[in-house]
């Protein structure tokens, strides 16, 4: 009962509880017990074997499959790690007197022998005394069917313990290369290893529809919410925009691991509502990136519904006390595109220090580059620079 309770808690990711599944097959197992008798238990055990049978058959091919090498890279793996060796050296080869010894070999690593060793002396007791087994084999008609059941449970069980063995290798030398989750109990290393890759289990459930980002994080501010843009305020306001992008599909850095994010660069339009920040975000692996994150303020008191909300923001104003608004994505305001585009259409050159692209690199320094060179449509806005270079839209001046 324990077994098929725990594999289901496992694949469950502890959704469903092991306590509680453990007493639903307990009371499924003694109803049906009781109701249809040894000719129940005998069926049960029958569709048992298929299921058991089949199901380590499967795991046999997949764990074979998954590990890189197959066989070879499987044995060799034990081999190496001495599960294969007859005798394993004394974990204190110094331990003095009989009592020390025999303490030193008990805890030794298991090898091939001492695993021999004990599924021989287990199914000796299993055989001779186990009250499931010896009901099983008097439910026999004669003494020779007896006989025929006990040959072929043994083999059966030979079988299966020899399969068992071969996914505990192969799981070993798959582990080897791909580390497990902190704190994983050994106990659940197959559900655990028949829920990755193409396998996976999921387990899907219907809820009430939430709230977006209850528990969004609050920003304290100056006198106006610019003031998150200097940069002794940065560090809180990238921990907040990291946070709101790990939700927007146009974020492609979910499943790497982060190794330092700042911003950049800012862009501000005149309108004191808005602002641009270059989030820079380098990874342990691969190149950076760099995302161009639209920025709007709006006071709780002002009308409208605000979507896309990145954060709260709490501001200290003299005569007005603490104020309270949100920062949220520019682009659901409207009056943003507005300033964006006036911002392009303006004859003003600004200046902006960074890492000049290849194209740019190539061009003279006193090149008339003519007005909208660095100009791109409005789907570009969230994601540019694949390489971790800055592209900005509109018309800038760049310093290589």
């Amino acid at each position: 009962m324990y077994v098929p309770s725990l594999a289901i808690n496992a694949a469950t990711g502890g959704q469903v509880d092991l306590n509680t599944m453990t007493i639903v097959v307990g009371v499924l197992v003694t109803s049906y017990t009781m109701l249809g008798g040894i000719e129940a238990v005998i069926w049960n055990d029958v569709i048992q074997f298929c299921i058991m049978f089949g199901g380590l058959a499967a795991t046999v091919g997949i764990v074979w499959w998954s590990v890189p090498g197959g066989f070879s890279e499987i044995w060799s793996s034990a081999a190496a790690a001495g599960k294969l060796d007859i005798w394993m050296p004394l974990s204190d080869p110094g331990a003095a007197g009989v009592v020390g010894q025999i303490s030193s070999f008990f805890h030794q690593p298991m090898n091939m022998i001492a695993l021999l060793v004990a599924l021989v002396v287990g199914r000796m007791a299993q055989y001779t005394s186990d009250q499931v087994m010896v009901q099983r084999l008097q439910s026999t008609r004669s003494l020779r069917e007896a006989r025929q059941a006990f040959i072929v449970n043994a083999a059966g069980d030979a079988l299966w313990m020899i399969g068992l063995s071969f996914v505990g290798f192969a799981l070993f030398a798959y582990f080897q290369q791909h580390p497990l989750p902190v704190e994983m109990q050994t106990d659940k290393l197959v559900p655990y290893f028949m829920s990755l890759g193409a396998y996976d289990f999921y387990w899907l459930g219907l809820e009430k529809p939430q709230a977006e980002i209850s528990d969004r994080p609050t920003l304290a501010a100056g006198t106006t919410w610019t003031t998150l843009l200097e940069p002794r305020q940065r560090p809180q306001l990238v921990r907040a925009l990291l946070q709101y992008a790990q939700n927007r599909r146009w974020y492609r850095g979910k499943a790497r691991t982060r190794k330092n994010a700042q911003i950049a660069h800012v862009i501000q339009l005149g309108d004191p509502r808005f602002a641009i920040a270059l989030v820079a975000i380098e990874y342990d692996n691969g190149k950076p990136e760099t995302y161009v994150m639209p920025l709007a303020f709006a006071e709780d008191s002002e009308p409208g519904e605000r979507q896309l909300v990145i954060a709260s923001v709490t501001l200290t104003i003299p005569g007005r006390g603490q104020v309270t608004g949100v920062l949220y994505d520019a682009l659901c305001s409207d009056a943003f595109d507005n300033a964006l585009l006036a911002a392009m259409r303006e004859e003003h050159r600004g200046q902006l220090s960074g890492h000049a692209l290849e194209g740019l690199r190539a061009v003279p320094a006193d090149a008339n580059l003519g007005h909208g060179c660095l100009s791109l449509p409005f789907g570009w806005l969230h994601r540019c620079g694949v390489d971790g270079d800055a592209i900005l839209p509109g018309r800038a001046g760049w310093q290589q």
